[in-house]
């Protein structure tokens, strides 16, 4: 079998990748699993299958082992030219030029969130095979969508070297963020409640790893260096204005040594509630430090509530926990078997273990399995697309009968 992985590494061709089975060396969530990916197949060296990878500028600790195309279209012409039984990229909105292939089946690996149109493209593109989402979670988001009848998940993997528990530990009143810092991740909300958390904790200290350059090397940041300037100067004003910004410290982009730094941390905050997966959860409870989030989408996949973390629906109840805690009024030691059950499911054994098993799957033209939503379904939306699955299946209803499709429709009528 004839594997291609095509990664478009544009602004992260100068980010040391070679110790990559240790960690994220610094770079996006999804660039840090489709190398991690290449980088299995690579060391397993499986006789089964023909791995090879495709990038679009020379790779810096990957030398040798990879293959440069300048496009999507170089990537379409090396498929016919060699031919190649199975393609695995990134979602891509050019989906017209998978029309040229000729034989090569394409796996779709979506690691964001994606709007109707592009989801009824997908679900009608003949061409895509299969499509990857990489939570449970995630995949529930489209349950009702035609897409979902070629859809599995496979989740994420992170690195289980050098993990520890934090039984028995001491640490720090420190408060750590790790992630790309763009208005998504919500960082915004978390230092608009840190003056608050200052008055009941004043030895508290917030640190902030990362910049809104962690998935684009060259995108242009404010003058601090922190995120893109509109949004940075929402993520200092409240700590301005309070002067509590000397509690805080940027930290920037980080390889694998802010493990160092979330081990000391009393709490990760993870504030987005539009998470795929969140690899910054997970980096959180390998370092022994729980979780503090929001209970939708991919955090509840990671997160064990009450044994790895806490999660809640409401910002006031997120800042009453850490208080807590920073506080010592509550404490939540994660143990080497919290740690042990993290591995088979994230695991890199696991991780390789279902995408091969997906690629034979494909090979094969074994069809997707259509899996029922997992719990909660109490959240709104996913209560809301049970629903429209259930009347699409049983009336035969188009796609526009869905979450999105809704919602669109309504925007459309009013505007």
């Amino acid at each position: 079998m004839k594997i291609v992985l095509f990664i478009d590494n544009h602004s992260m061709e100068d980010v040391d990748i070679s110790s990559i089975l240790n960690g994220n060396p610094g770079i996006g969530g999804t660039q840090f699993e489709m190398f991690l990916l290449a980088n299995l197949f690579f060391l397993k060296r499986d006789n089964d299958l023909d791995f090879n990878l495709l990038l679009t500028y020379p790779q810096k600790g990957i030398e040798n082992k990879y293959i440069n195309v300048k496009n999507l279209e170089d990537v379409v012409a090396y498929c016919n030219t060699h031919s190649v039984d199975i393609l695995i990229m990134r979602e891509n909105k050019k989906i017209h030029v998978l029309n040229l292939l000729t034989r090569t089946k394409v796996i779709f690996w979506v690691h964001n969130f994606l709007n109707f149109r592009f989801i009824k493209e997908i679900g009608n593109c003949e061409k895509v095979n299969r499509v990857v989402f990489v939570s449970k979670q995630h995949y529930d988001y489209y349950l009702e969508y035609n897409v979902n009848r070629k859809a599995s998940y496979i989740y994420n993997a992170v690195s289980f070297k050098d993990t520890r528990c934090s039984i028995g530990e001491n640490k720090d009143n420190i408060v750590v963020f790790t992630g790309n810092i763009v208005p998504i991740k919500r960082l915004h909300l978390v230092t608009k409640m840190w003056p608050s958390i200052i008055k009941k904790v004043p030895d508290a200290q917030l640190y902030v790893i990362g910049t809104g350059a962690n998935a684009h090397r060259d995108a242009k940041l404010g003058p601090f260096n922190i995120a893109e300037d509109s949004y940075e100067q929402i993520i200092l004003k409240p700590l301005i204005k309070t002067k509590t910004l000397d509690t805080v410290r940027f930290l920037g982009i980080l390889g694998s040594e802010k493990n160092q730094i979330i081990r000391k941390a009393k709490a990760g905050i993870s504030p987005n509630k539009q998470e795929t997966f969140c690899l910054s959860a997970a980096e959180y409870i390998l370092n022994g430090t729980p979780v503090i989030g929001v209970a939708k989408g991919g955090l509840n996949d990671v997160v064990i509530n009450r044994r790895t973390g806490y999660l809640y629906r409401s910002q006031r109840k997120i800042k009453k926990t850490i208080i807590k805690i920073l506080t010592g009024k509550i404490t939540l030691n994660i143990s080497n078997e919290d740690l042990n059950k993290m591995e088979l499911k994230f695991g890199f054994e696991a991780f390789y273990k279902a995408w091969k098993s997906l690629l034979f799957d494909v090979y094969n033209d074994v069809p997707a399995v259509k899996l029922k939503a997992s719990k909660p379904i109490i959240d709104k939306g996913k209560f809301i697309g049970v629903i429209c699955r259930f009347f699409r299946d049983v009336f035969h209803l188009p796609e526009w009968f869905s979450r999105l499709g809704l919602y669109s429709l309504i925007r459309r009528r009013k505007s």
